[in-house]
């Protein structure tokens, strides 16, 4: 390793984390050294050095024993002669509480980027609950926080003792998969109806199907569940409805949005969502519910904001259906609004951030 400052660890292997760091990362003008994944899911992040590392739960301890050690003194030694003056976390992995740790040790400054907080802690599933203690793990030990959102920086303040911890809110910027179209949409009066992302209980699946089972099938062409199932949801018989379980690979992503006319984010639990930032991109109008970091994303005349119940989604996505004019001015909306979430402008305030310290 030759000597740098500032070491940027990047070890998500998939998800909107992983893009989102790709983008901060590939902008970041700083004297960096960055480690990122090896064996990533999508596009690898531009960097100095690759690991290895798991891609699934049961590689998880294989790996944690077998290389993670290796790598740990790795780290260890960069601090003993004295390369790294500061630690970089811009998305959650396994193994960053123990490099947070390691830092603390030699009294270094760890910056983290807080996707989602404490927002998983409903969440029943056992190694979902043991990933939140990983988390809680980093924010509480990690000396510079940065939130995505003012509800994330609420939501973990309530948890986690935070106030005492320099802390900013800096938005997530625009994810743009290749091959997006980037134009003006025009009303559709048989929409393709659209659901993106890892689906959860808390991301309200269950809520948008009962939804739009109760819409006039004669009304839509079809409803789109496109994400990783953790559970599987309840179909209603009388529907149009696709559903693809698997992890897109990056290159498709666009092809979904492209040829929907209506992207709902129904989620009952969310701190910000990178799949709301491509709906952006894709100037595409949105549904989304209240009451969340997504509030903070948009605003009124960018998406029609609904309640968490299956009857408000209804309405919601009826307003789109029903109203022509309406769907064409949140596209243009969202058209000009692309321009204020530039990953430049974001980049600029991490970086001041940082050289802050």
């Amino acid at each position: 390793m030759k000597s740098s400052k500032v070491l940027v660890l990047s070890l998500a292997v998939r998800g909107g984390g992983l893009v989102y760091s790709r983008e901060i990362i590939h902008r970041l003008n700083l004297d960096k050294y960055v480690i990122s994944a090896r064996n990533t899911k999508v596009q690898r992040t531009m960097s100095n050095e690759y690991w290895t590392v798991h891609t699934n739960r049961n590689d998880f301890f294989l790996y944690s024993f077998l290389i993670f050690p290796i790598y740990f003194f790795k780290i260890l030694l960069g601090l003993v002669q004295k390369k790294y003056d500061k630690l970089y976390l811009p998305n959650f992995h396994f193994w960053n509480v123990a490099f947070i740790l390691l830092f603390r040790v030699f009294r270094k400054d760890i910056i983290l980027t807080v996707h989602d907080g404490t927002l998983r802690t409903k969440n029943p599933v056992l190694f979902i609950r043991f990933i939140q203690m990983l988390e809680n793990l980093t924010i509480r030990f990690s000396t510079v926080l940065i939130f995505l959102s003012r509800h994330v920086k609420i939501s973990t303040s309530k948890t986690i003792k935070i106030d005492k911890k320099i802390s900013y809110v800096i938005p997530h910027g625009i994810i743009r998969p290749i091959g997006l179209k980037n134009i003006n949409r025009q009303f559709n009066d048989t929409p393709t109806i659209l659901f993106f992302g890892r689906v959860l209980k808390s991301k309200g699946v269950d809520e948008l199907i009962e939804a739009v089972s109760m819409i006039d099938k004669r009304r839509y062409n079809k409803l789109l569940i496109i994400g990783k199932q953790t559970y599987r949801p309840v179909i209603w018989n009388n529907m149009n409805i696709e559903i693809i379980d698997e992890f897109v690979p990056e290159e498709e992503i666009a092809y979904y949005f492209n040829k929907a006319d209506i992207l709902v984010l129904p989620y009952q639990e969310a701190s910000q969502s990178g799949v709301l930032t491509i709906g952006i991109g894709a100037a595409i109008p949105m549904v989304v519910t209240r009451g969340s970091g997504l509030s903070e994303q948009l605003e009124e005349g960018e998406c029609i904001f609904v309640d968490k119940d299956p009857k408000s989604i209804k309405e919601g996505i009826l307003q789109l259906i029903e109203n022509p004019l309406r769907y064409n001015q949140i596209s243009k909306a969202l058209y000009m609004k692309q321009n204020k979430l530039t990953w430049e402008n974001i980049v600029s305030e991490i970086e001041s951030v940082i050289k802050s310290l």
